[in-house]
């Protein structure tokens, strides 16, 4: 199998906004993760650097039923621990908020391809909780909301 890198990925979603505070608090949300990505090159922001990407979907849970809002969290495809000043990878944070570096390292070496079988096997249609992020919070047009960080993660 031959990876097309520079393709997005190809799941469509609807941008939403959630609100991101509540009486001066966080607002944590719930979820169950539906999707994960191929692994794609995207620009960083400010550069003409590229980076490997994944998009990780999930869906919005409300009062027991999945609803059709979906949030997504787009990590770089590099699973790495953080020390001192510098903070951990995205995609290790959540791995290790689920629980699943061990098995995680087990596949660090083997082929992209290897990597996002594990992801999807390991993380689809577990449960989480989430804080989300608004982007373009001054424009109540084109806003949209983004998953920030997982607080929690779980299987179903």
């Amino acid at each position: 199998m031959s990876w097309n890198l520079d393709a997005k990925p190809k799941m469509e979603f609807k941008k939403i906004y959630l609100p991101e505070m509540e009486d001066g608090a966080p607002l944590v949300y719930t979820g169950v993760i539906q999707n994960i990505s191929d692994v794609y090159n995207e620009k960083k922001f400010n550069s003409e650097e590229r980076v490997e990407k994944i998009r990780i979907e999930v869906g919005v849970v409300s009062k027991g039923d999945l609803i059709d809002h979906t949030v997504c969290l787009f990590p770089t495809f590099v699973v790495s621990k953080g020390s001192g000043s510098y903070s951990s990878s995205k995609l290790y944070e959540i791995l290790e908020t689920a629980e699943l570096l061990g098995e995680a390292k087990k596949v660090a070496n083997e082929s992209k391809e290897v990597q996002i079988a594990f992801l999807r096997k390991a993380l689809i249609g577990m449960r989480c909780k989430f804080l989300v992020k608004t982007v373009r919070k001054d424009d109540k047009e084109t806003r949209y909301t983004v998953l920030e960080k997982f607080t929690k993660i779980w299987k179903a």
